[in-house]
């Protein structure tokens, strides 16, 4: 995707418990739908990202949903603008202290130069900076860049462990995404290159490894360009 090709996935397979009507995941994207979003802004990396850590650090996180949609948009020259008609509770972040809480920074950003999808440097970036962040706030945060979707989902389903002894838990995302018909999916540097599309993550499975007992929130950076994989790959190629 050149300069743009940035998309925010975590991926899991969980063994724990869905999560209950109450603590549902809130998800804010970073794109709008069909949207593509940037690999490398100004400051290196996502829009979204920069917007983020910005609200963490200016502790601006009391209208989340208002925050990064402008943020992300000041960022992008309006190219990129969030997305938070997911976030369905208070729109905080809610991490004002250490208390219970727990955060998870996974990206895939290596592609391999022999892949049609091109690597995503600030992916990798974004995956520092926004867990750096997130430790200033005192939120416990492993940082992870994927290399595989196996490897993506053993991450998630350690995470859906943690976040199930917590109070609230954090996910942000990103690498290559698609959203054919909406259905969002991020795509693993192995994904088959076929009609099967093995190792393209669902959304859902995303959110699943969200197991907190009051405020779950996935942030996923990533392009919803509303196409196929083979209609991706051949974009990209």
């Amino acid at each position: 995707m050149g300069g743009r090709g940035l998309i925010l996935g975590l991926v899991l397979a969980v063994t724990a418990a869905p999560c209950t009507a109450e603590t549902v995941a809130d998800i804010v994207f970073a794109t709008r739908p069909a949207q593509a979003a940037y690999d490398r802004d100004a400051f290196g990396g996502n829009p979204f990202a920069t917007a983020l850590i910005e609200i963490l650090d200016a502790r601006l996180d009391e209208d989340l949903a208002f925050e990064l949609e402008v943020r992300t948009g000041l960022h992008s020259a309006g190219q990129q603008v969030a997305d938070a008609s997911r976030l369905v509770h208070d729109d905080t972040l809610l991490f004002n202290d250490d208390t219970g809480a727990v955060a998870l920074v996974m990206v895939f950003a290596d592609y391999g130069d022999d892949r049609e999808l091109a690597s995503l440097p600030g992916a990798a970036f974004d995956a520092a900076r926004v867990a750096a962040a997130l430790e200033r706030k005192g939120v416990p945060t492993r940082s992870v860049v994927a290399r595989t979707a196996d490897q993506y989902r053993r991450e998630l389903a350690d995470f859906a462990l943690r976040s199930a002894g917590s109070k609230r838990a954090l996910l942000y995302t990103t690498g290559h995404g698609i959203a054919p018909a909406g259905a969002v999916q991020l795509l693993a540097p192995d994904v088959e290159t076929t009609r099967s599309g093995r190792n393209a993550i669902a959304l859902e499975e995303i959110s699943g490894a969200l197991q907190a007992t009051e405020r779950n929130l996935l942030l996923y950076a990533a392009c919803r360009d509303d196409l196929t994989l083979e209609e991706f790959l051949g974009r990209a190629g």
